[in-house]
Formats: C-alpha cells, structure tokens, sequence
C-alpha cells in the first residue's frame, strides 16, 4: 500500500552526479523464508535526470538550479516509477533524533520526513512508523532512522517533518534548519509528550561538475 521503497546499500545516501546514471532494480515479494522470496521486476536502464542540468554539466557549467524529473518502467508483473532529484551546490545531511525528555507515544502512527524549501513536494522519507510499532531506540534514547543521509543546497534550507496521528489527534511537526559548510546543529521537535532532539551534521560535497579527469602531476 505504500508507495515508498527504501533503497539499500550505498544508494541510501545521496548519489553524487557526474552525467547520466545507471540502475539496476530488483523488485522482490518477500516471503517469511528468504528462499522463497520471488521476484516482481528486474530492471537495468540508463536515466537522465533534468536534462538542462546535464546539458550545463556536459558544457563544464555550474547548475544554478535543482530539479525534480520522473520515469516509469513498465514490466509483465509491475509498474515502477523513479524520481529523480537533483540538488545542486550540495551539503551532505545526516540527520539524527534523539529522546531527550519523556517517552515514545503509544499509538503514534506517522512519518518522519525531510526535504528542502527549494524542492518542497520532493520529500525523503526517513522513517515510517505504524500505530503499533516502538522505534528501535539505543540505550541513550537514539531512535533508528531507515535513512539518514540527503542533500540539501548550501544556501537552502533543510526541513525534518513529524506527521501522522495519536488516537484521534493529527500531528504535524517541522523544524528548519541552515545548511552549513561543517559542524552539527540540532532543533526541538515534540509529539505529545515526547520530547526529541533532532540533530544534523554537515559536510560538503563538490560545488561544480568537473569536466575532464584529474590531471596527473607533471614530472619534476
């Protein structure tokens, strides 16, 4: 019923972009027994996402804008669409929350969610929780995020969303946050009477698309 697929591997962290891409996805039905699971769709194709940026990438040009493209990829059993975004001048994001006063709400059910003010409706989901589900919580109260890592502009702004129901009430939570070029920052985000500390660490990605190979180092 969800339309989410959490990507695995390596691809749970943002992709850095030099030109177009290839993917290869396998799209399983999971059974109890990992030996009975059966596949649903096996796809392998290349994607180019926002062509402009790529025609300004392949010009040796900085993107000055970030973009959202889709495509879908019909097989015989399934019909599986990619989104794609691209955020350009790029800071890496990793976000944690932490209970820092009460405890998690019996019955909760919701999302926690990021994304950024410049590609609003292009939203990362972080963790996806049932109205009879406990987080996984460490020992000092660090709550277990099925991903972590996004992109955000560096002279953007990143957004980490609470929203979902406990009993008959809506909850809609959102912190903002200031990319910066290093170090962490951390906000207040309540639901009900938890209390949680929602904490980001910075770092940088390459600013511009590179045109050609690293030069080698001359001789003498």
């Amino acid at each position: 019923q969800d339309p989410y697929l959490l990507l695995t591997g390596p691809t749970r962290a943002p992709v850095t972009l030099f030109g177009p891409m290839h993917f290869d996805i396998t799209l399983k039905v999971k059974r109890s027994n990992e030996l009975e699971d059966k596949d649903l769709s096996l796809l392998g194709f290349r994607y180019e996402c926002c062509k402009s940026i790529n025609y300004q990438a392949s010009k040796g040009e900085c993107a000055l804008r970030s973009c959202v493209s889709s495509q879908k990829h019909r097989s015989k059993l399934s019909t599986l669409e990619l989104t794609c975004s691209i955020v350009v001048s790029s800071i890496e994001a990793t976000i944690s929350v932490c209970i820092v006063g009460g405890s998690w709400p019996d019955g909760f059910s919701g999302r926690f969610i990021a994304s950024t003010a410049s590609v609003s409706h292009m939203r990362v989901l972080l963790l996806n929780i049932g109205d009879k589900d406990t987080p996984v919580v460490a020992a000092d109260g660090t709550i277990e995020l099925s991903r972590r890592v996004v992109s955000v502009e560096s002279f953007g702004e990143l957004r980490v969303h609470a929203a979902g129901w406990l009993g008959s009430q809506q909850i809609d939570r959102e912190v903002f946050f200031q990319p910066l070029e290093s170090g962490r920052s951390s906000r207040s985000l309540k639901v009900g009477s938890c209390e949680m500390e929602v904490t980001v660490g910075w770092s940088l990605f390459p600013l511009c698309y590179p045109t050609d190979r690293i030069p080698s180092p001359k001789n003498g």
